[in-house]
């Protein structure tokens, strides 16, 4: 199940970054914000493991817009001194879903069942969704602009969506197959944490089911702490393009490593506190090395 969702996420993005270019974030993130937002409140009706596979596929591609908009957002909103803490706080709203998650998505299974929690979840996002939309900025059509010089409506195939020209450009890059490795990376191991965190407190420390979803929120709290710090510290490196390049290099490579250095610590753990304190200094430094890349984006491309 996290497999296909994954997948279904991560091919989701090549798309939803033509989109985005397209229609512009707040349209494009208030649709998938819909469409991921049905997906959860239709899981609350399955009845086979197909039917919860292929509406994994569809959260997973209606979460995948997120991030490109939420880019294209900070970009166009906020000036370049303002951007690492801009994109840091919307890194940081992710993971603070994950720390308010699973506290409350336990107390709400308790209450009323895993259907009935997913039912919850999915019309509170619908509702969102409906008011994300309703305070947006009233535009009914986004244009393009030929070498004409006329604007024209954008069409969407196939091909204009995975052959964008934009987007081959940049897998000529090595920036871009660098970023790609790192957060191949980054990311293992945050969903590493993310999915594995509550089986293994529940199995080692033998913890019950309220307790586990009360101390799992622990670690992701440090990783906003990391991703806020990371985004002050970029915003202080901005001035000369090759200068924050760099600057922004050097935080991902020093996240990374000290990341991979509390995880080694962690199969050393002998107590609850000590495989709390380094999986929470782990995700704090994961998280760091992950914000700073997203905002090598910002002076890259």
């Amino acid at each position: 199940l996290l497999a296909v969702f994954s997948l279904a996420y991560g091919l989701g993005q090549i798309p939803a970054g033509t989109l985005v270019k397209r229609f512009g974030f707040r349209r494009v993130l208030g649709g998938a914000l819909l469409a991921w937002s049905a997906a959860q409140m239709v899981t609350s009706l399955v009845r086979s493991n197909g039917m919860f596979q292929a509406l994994r596929v569809m959260l997973g591609l209606g979460e995948s817009p997120f991030f490109p908009a939420s880019l294209d957002a900070v970009q166009s909103s906020f000036a370049p001194e303002r951007r690492g803490r801009a994109m840091s706080l919307v890194n940081a709203s992710t993971i603070l879903g994950q720390v308010i998650a699973p506290p409350v998505l336990t107390v709400l299974m308790l209450w009323a069942g895993w259907r009935g929690m997913f039912a919850i979840i999915g019309i509170a996002g619908v509702l969102f969704a409906a008011v994300w939309l309703a305070l947006g900025n009233g535009r009914s059509t986004h244009t393009v602009t030929t070498d004409s010089s006329k604007p024209e409506t954008a069409k969407v195939s196939f091909w204009a969506l995975f052959g964008d020209p934009d987007l081959l450009a940049l897998l000529r890059t090595k920036t871009m197959w660098g970023m790609m490795l790192g957060f191949g990376g980054i990311n293992y191991t945050a969903w590493l944490y993310l999915t594995w965190l509550p089986g293994y407190l529940a199995s080692v420390y033998h913890l019950k089911l309220g307790a586990t979803g009360i101390i799992s929120g622990i670690p992701f709290a440090a990783g906003a702490v990391g991703m806020l710090a990371s985004g002050i510290l970029t915003d202080l490196k901005v001035g000369d393009l090759q200068q924050a390049r760099s600057f922004r290099r050097q935080l991902i490579v020093i996240g990374m490593v000290l990341s991979a250095g509390c995880t080694a610590l962690v199969v050393r753990a002998n107590s609850l506190t000590m495989a709390v304190a380094a999986i929470s200094m782990a995700v704090f430094f994961v998280h760091f090395a992950g914000t700073a890349a997203w905002n090598l984006i910002h002076v890259s491309t």
